[in-house]
């Protein structure tokens, strides 16, 4: 939406194939810009197109099945559609929270232990399992003085389950820290079906960090 209200026009969708994310892109810009009715920007995900909801392209079509839900009989309007994304969608049903987080004394060099209690404020139950494969689990990304980003693993490989509204205590390690300097981290929460959660529309967590001598 912010890039579509700032664009200087005409401009030009692309991906890989032109059929998926493409058609998405221009679903939401004839809702956001035109007078066109919800089944008609929905046309733009066909077949035609090269678009097949099948897997995890039907994910697209569910951000519009959710949008229609929430219209609940409404006809769209430019401005519904506005106030949905602004204030209702939620990465679809995914997001969380940092309630509390603490970490050792960093140090260059040296590997850095952090403990975290995040709460699950969507409305998808999160399945955490042990395997690396399957399940709900912390994404982590660390980036340095130089923005280049650290190699990571995902944590939160336990066998447990968080419904909306629960909480659940977490640890990670970030192995090494390289120098001295300000790092940032990122932590989101991944699902291994659709991605992380802020490719989904919620908002990651981020820290800064100082790493001394």
């Amino acid at each position: 939406m912010e890039v579509l209200d700032g664009s200087a026009y005409p401009i030009f969708f692309h991906c890989r194939r032109g059929a998926d994310r493409t058609g998405l892109a221009s679903a939401i810009y004839l809702l956001l810009k035109t007078d066109a009715t919800l089944a008609q920007a929905r046309r733009q995900l066909n077949p035609r197109y090269g678009h097949v909801a099948i897997g995890r392209t039907g994910y697209l079509d569910s951000f519009f099945d959710m949008y229609s839900d929430w219209l609940a009989g409404r006809s769209h309007t430019q401005q519904l559609f506005r106030d949905w994304l602004v204030k209702e969608y939620q990465g679809g049903g995914r997001s969380f929270q940092v309630e509390s987080l603490t970490w050792d004394e960093p140090r260059a060099g040296r590997p850095c232990g952090f403990q975290l209690r995040v709460r699950n404020t969507g409305t998808v139950a999160w399945q955490m399992r042990p395997g690396s494969t399957a399940g709900f689990r912390l994404g982590i990304e660390v980036f340095d003085p130089q923005e280049k980003k650290l190699p990571m693993n995902y944590w939160g490989l336990k066998d447990a389950e968080v419904a909306p509204g629960q909480t659940i205590d977490l640890a990670f390690v970030v192995p090494l820290l390289p120098s001295p300097g300000r790092y940032r981290i990122l932590i989101d929460m991944v699902d291994p079906r659709q991605g992380w959660f802020y490719q989904l529309g919620s908002e990651p967590h981020e820290e800064e960090l100082l790493v001394r001598e």
